[in-house]
């Protein structure tokens, strides 16, 4: 697979949990498309920019919304992003998170070039996405504009006053919907894609800055980026392949592979560490599962799709092993426990 024409698995599978109403729905999103089970399993963990544009296409037909990409960019749970996600969380400012943002978006999307640069008293994000888009090229950067947006302006942050954003594109019938989803002012048949921000504002602190758990993230970040194997533990290296790829469900043989290694080796030093492979893939499933449910409130079927299983039952019989019962259970317990919480 041409890796410059390789999309994230993730960000099919963001977008098929938004536009799909269930495993019917997610089965027409792939259509026309070489994604399968088989594909999603592989190594490369994406797939081609041809089936990209066909998951786009169907996804607005399928949904019945032509603004379903921003819907889904927006609406995206942190969490998705791995390490990027707990870096955003405990981020000093919105400069920080921009930054993050953008630099995950140069390392997982090579369709897109996102250049950030000062102006005077602002500070300008310029993106620029690849021809090879072709007509789904605003969809995509629909999708990208909806994640960005609403990392740096949904979280529960201090208000920031509304950026402008320039779209080459002319306006369209959604235009409204656009600037409510967004929170931002809106110009259209601009020379450039781009999004300006006060540059003050992107400085200001932030109430859930965490020094410690910030470093933390952004160490777990960086290590994204250099070999897998400059981890301390092999259960660490393990991890990072998760992290790499969140919503695969990851065979042994596939991560021993990755890590140069033979399936029989990577069990034997996970059982010198105390653990097994089964045991660390479940440990990270719970927790993205509880991140899924709990913290970003999401559905069944859309935490299902975002942990990689194509059957829910599959999902739900998981879930009962992990936590001793049902997703529905799980969740109202959870709510319980918040409002025991509340009144102490």
């Amino acid at each position: 697979m041409d890796t410059h024409f390789s999309v994230p698995v993730n960000y099919c599978r963001v977008i098929m949990a938004a536009a799909s109403r269930s495993m019917a729905d997610a089965k027409r999103m792939v259509a026309g498309t070489d994604i399968n089970k088989q594909t999603l399993g592989k190594l490369e963990s994406g797939v081609t920019m041809e089936d990209y544009r066909c998951l786009l296409k169907n996804a607005k037909v399928i949904s019945g919304n032509p603004a379903i990409l921003l819907d889904a960019g927006a609406k995206a749970p942190t969490s998705s992003h791995g390490p990027l996600g707990n870096a955003i969380s405990s981020s000093p400012d919105r400069m920080a998170i921009l930054n993050l943002l953008v630099r995950f978006v140069k390392s997982r999307a090579t369709f897109f070039t996102v250049c950030v640069e000062q102006l005077a008293d602002t500070i300008r994000c310029r993106i620029e996405t690849d021809d090879a888009l072709g007509e789904q090229k605003d969809d995509a950067l629909d999708f990208f504009l909806g994640t960005l947006m609403g990392s740096l302006m949904s979280r529960g942050l201090l208000p920031m006053s509304s950026p402008q954003i320039q779209l080459t594109r002319p306006r369209s019938a959604q235009h409204e919907y656009y600037q409510r989803i967004l929170g931002s002012q809106i110009r259209y048949d601009q020379p450039h894609d781009c999004i300006i921000f006060d540059a003050q504002e992107l400085k200001l602190p932030l109430p859930g800055y965490d020094s410690s758990q910030f470093e933390l993230a952004i160490r777990k970040c960086q290590s994204l980026y250099p070999d897998h194997l400059q981890t301390h533990s092999i259960r660490e290296a393990v991890e990072h392949v998760f992290d790499m790829s969140p919503g695969m469900l990851w065979s042994v043989k596939q991560v021993a592979a990755g890590l140069a290694t033979s399936s029989r080796t990577l069990q034997r030093r996970l059982q010198k560490e105390g653990t097994s492979y089964q045991q660390v893939l479940d440990h990270w499933l719970q927790k993205q599962a509880d991140q899924y449910l709990i913290a970003d409130s999401l559905s069944v079927e859309a935490t299902a799709t975002l942990l990689g299983y194509g059957d829910e039952a599959n999902f739900r019989r998981a879930f009962k092993r992990w936590f001793g019962h049902s997703p529905q259970v799980h969740r109202q317990k959870s709510s319980t426990t918040l409002s025991s919480g509340a009144l102490l």
